[in-house]
């Protein structure tokens, strides 16, 4: 499907991978150069967009059916905050007019925090990471496109909010992340896991362990055993959360908010493609 002028309501850091029939494994990716990022709805006070605003999502790459599916999963945000996106495809939009430039060629899953999308100073090629996005479950594609989305909206980790209750069992994780895929120092560990953000520039709720802003870590990775769930789609607080930033909604009733491209019949936009979907080698 062409991607030009398809309009659709709404929308750094850690990535976890999936293992078949194998206990699921963490890996974080990385934050952009001198990107400042905090932490569900814990959120940076200065990222946000003005509400009611139209972004410009430019794929700076990618095949048409797992384009499509990202436009599908993250249009989930639009039934809740008060925002629209429209989409366009490579080459459809000068880089600098962007708010949002998507890549799934780039270095792991992350986003740049929300209006810091269009800081080419901190993300010059793209602001949105999504490597090889096509390759995860269907249920994984969701959550890491909901979470990077979630980013790119001024939403930060859940895991790092000022309301924290995880007791982490740190030499573990030390240990654990400093190994293949994720070659972390201990340094690079306190800042991406351990770090809680200070609650004078984020605004954020109670914990939420069901949020998709929360990674997924093992019972080894706390002293308690608990671990974190792996969480796949937007969680109430979620929802609750990004209406309040971006009001306007009826949240939970409002469809997604799609209009048809030129040429195509107002009112028939094209079903975006199933999530399993592979580009041609």
């Amino acid at each position: 499907m062409e991607m030009r002028g398809l309009l659709v309501g709404m929308g750094l850091l850690l990535t976890l991978g999936i293992a078949s029939a194998a206990p699921q494994r963490v890996a974080l990716c990385r934050v952009p150069v001198a990107q400042e990022v905090v932490s569900k709805a814990t959120f940076r006070k200065d990222k946000f967009w003005p509400n009611g605003s139209t972004l410009k999502v430019l794929f700076i790459d990618g095949e048409p059916a797992v384009r499509e599916t990202v436009v599908e999963h993250a249009s989930e945000w639009t039934r809740y905050g008060n925002l629209i996106f429209r989409f366009f495809g490579p080459g459809e939009l000068p880089p600098d007019d962007a708010d949002i430039r998507i890549s799934f060629r780039g270095d792991g899953f992350w986003s740049a925090i929300g209006t810091g999308s269009r800081n080419r100073r901190l993300a010059p090629t793209y602001s949105m990471s999504l490597y090889h996005v096509w390759e995860e479950k269907p249920e994984q594609f969701r959550k890491h496109v909901q979470h990077e989305f979630g980013h790119a909206l001024g939403l930060l980790h859940e895991h790092q909010s000022p309301a924290v209750q995880i007791r982490w069992n740190r030499e573990y994780v030390y240990d654990y992340m400093a190994k293949p895929p994720n070659f972390l120092s201990r340094a690079d560990v306190d800042k991406n896991i351990f770090k809680v953000f200070n609650d004078s520039f984020t605004n954020y709720s109670v914990y939420d362990p069901q949020s998709i802003m929360l990674y997924y870590f093992p019972p080894e990775f706390t002293v308690d055993g608990t671990g974190t769930p792996d969480n796949t789609t937007l969680s109430k607080t979620d929802r609750d959360w990004i209406a309040k930033l971006y009001p306007g909604r009826t949240s939970g009733t409002a469809r997604p908010r799609v209009v048809s491209p030129p040429g195509r019949p107002t009112g028939k936009p094209t079903t975006p493609a199933s999530s399993s979907s592979r580009p041609p080698k």
